[in-house]
């Protein structure tokens, strides 16, 4: 399937939503932990960015090497980030930057051996809990063809902006904040 194809299934046309098995966790929530980002870091964060980034930038016809470690790097922000922990193994990185209006999900890459289980899913879902705890909305950007935003549409996102092959995809805050029993998104899940 061509990458313009697959990157349509992610709008906000009723047509787009297609019935998905929401994914269970796999791997128990209480072996999913968060550290925060260290100096020694940056080349994980890196790696696991370009791996993940290479082959949809390449279905798409965008793969700049050059260009693709220019934006991690503008993007990486030590304060920021965390690497995602199952047990002791890392199985992912995370970037969450905050500001007074709202809630940047950055990135969230998962190694290949932890993707699909319900990991990323857990932690987009403690992110938002947290974003409604504060009232403010989360914003992301995604890759037309990235699966991710098929996940991203049944968390309630929609797609605000479509910049080339990107989509800028938001999710208003929902429920009664003062019923929230999360209001903080700590390296501690």
């Amino acid at each position: 399937m061509r990458g313009a194809d697959r990157g349509a299934r992610c709008g906000n046309r009723p047509e787009d939503v297609r019935p998905t098995l929401v994914a269970e966790t796999v791997i128990p929530v209480d072996r999913i932990h968060l550290r925060g980002a260290m100096r020694g870091d940056y080349s994980f964060a890196k790696g696991l960015y370009m791996a993940t980034m290479r082959p949809l930038l390449e279905e798409l016809g965008a793969w700049d090497e050059t260009e693709i470690v220019r934006r991690f790097r503008g993007a990486f922000r030590l304060r920021d980030g965390h690497v995602i922990l199952i047990g002791s193994s890392e199985a992912g990185w995370l970037q969450v930057r905050e500001t007074r209006k709202q809630i940047v999900l950055v990135q969230i890459h998962l190694v290949p051996e932890y993707r699909e289980q319900g990991i990323g899913s857990h932690l987009v879902r403690r992110l938002l809990a947290a974003a409604d705890a504060r009232g403010k909305p989360v914003i992301l950007n995604c890759l037309s063809n990235n699966p991710a935003c098929r996940l991203y549409r049944r968390l309630g996102f929609k797609v605000t902006r479509r910049d080339g092959y990107k989509l800028l995809m938001r999710r208003e805050p929902s429920g009664d904040r003062r019923e929230m029993l999360s209001p903080t998104f700590s390296p501690s899940v």
